[in-house]
Parts: structure tokens; C-alpha cells; sequence
């Protein structure tokens, strides 16, 4: 949830950054035409509960992982 808000604070300070940063992310995809700002509460939820299940999958398969390299 921290990490979403900062992600949004950002957004809202540094909006060329952010759109930057997020366009190396999509190896180049042009996202400028819908870079606006816009940020509901519902966008917001959605923003927060996405990224902590996508945090806990990946917590997940780390932990799986590292399990099985521990047992050999």
C-alpha cells in the first residue's frame, strides 16, 4: 500500500519522470496519449489490491524456490 501511494505521489510531482520510467518499463511504448492524470478512489483500490497480490504470488514463488534449492 506505501508503495502505491508514493507510486501516485510521484505521479502527481513528477509526471514526465514517471511516464519515462514507466516507457522503459514497456520497452518503448509510446504512452504519452494516456499519461493523464486521473486518480479516483476506485482506481486507487484497485491499484493497491492488484499490486499486493501480485506481491504475494511473487513472495510465494520466491519462497518455493529458495525451499527447494535449501533441501538439496
Amino acid at each position: 500500500m506505501l508503495s502505491q501511494m508514493l507510486s501516485q505521489l510521484l505521479q502527481g510531482l513528477l509526471p514526465d519522470l514517471t511516464i519515462t520510467v514507466a516507457q522503459s518499463w514497456f520497452h518503448g511504448l509510446e504512452i504519452n496519449q494516456v499519461s493523464g492524470w486521473e486518480l479516483s478512489l476506485g482506481s486507487f483500490v484497485l491499484g493497491v489490491v492488484t499490486l499486493a497480490v501480485a506481491a504475494w504470488f511473487t513472495g510465494y514463488a520466491y519462497a518455493m524456490v529458495y525451499n527447494y534449492f535449501l533441501k538439496k
